[in-house]
């Protein structure tokens, strides 16, 4: 018997199957609040970008991030797999066929990623008004008309919690 299937056969002791479920369930939490936050954030803007709302949140970093939740998904699918299936070599062999099915996907995504993102940061930036003007690298609130900007805008004089206490000595007026 090769070395690999005496491992995989070897039962775990108490606190090992603690230490990885335990383990399991952290990456599984950790894994579905990042699944839920992209396909919050690169999801509500790609479906922005596609249905041509008058005002919408850009950054290129999100076409990345919404081409890399399928594998996202498919860890989180591996974890429920070792959380609720015993460790065999047949497992092992089948996901080391696929996981090269996701690097290679992984690879195609992330070069992918980057003509993509110029495409769509060129159709961006000509069909919307960029309310803050920063510069194609960083993210951006673009509408269709930019008077809509002005309610992206930051105004501290309403904010409540803004409001400080500063001293004015006669120094500081011009008072002739």
């Amino acid at each position: 018997m090769p070395i690999e299937q005496d491992v995989l056969l070897r039962p775990m002791t108490l606190k090992e199957r603690a230490k990885f479920i335990s383990l399991c369930l952290a990456c599984m939490m950790t894994l579905t609040g990042a699944l839920v936050f992209l396909s919050e954030t690169a999801g509500a803007t790609m479906i922005s970008l596609v249905t041509g709302e008058d005002a919408f949140y850009y950054d290129w970093r999100g076409v990345l991030l919404f081409l890399l939740l399928p594998v996202m998904g498919y860890f989180e699918i591996f974890l429920l797999l070792g959380l609720f299936c015993p460790f065999s070599y047949s497992l092992m062999r089948l996901w080391r066929g696929v996981i090269n099915i996701v690097w290679v996907y992984m690879y195609l995504a992330f070069f992918l990623s980057i003509p993509l993102s110029i495409a769509i940061t060129y159709y961006v930036r000509s069909n919307y008004e960029s309310c803050d003007g920063k510069g194609p690298l960083s993210g951006d609130y673009y509408t269709k008309d930019i008077g809509m900007c002005e309610q992206f805008k930051y105004h501290p004089e309403e904010s409540e919690s803004d409001k400080s206490f500063i001293l004015v000595t006669p120094e500081d007026t011009k008072i002739e």
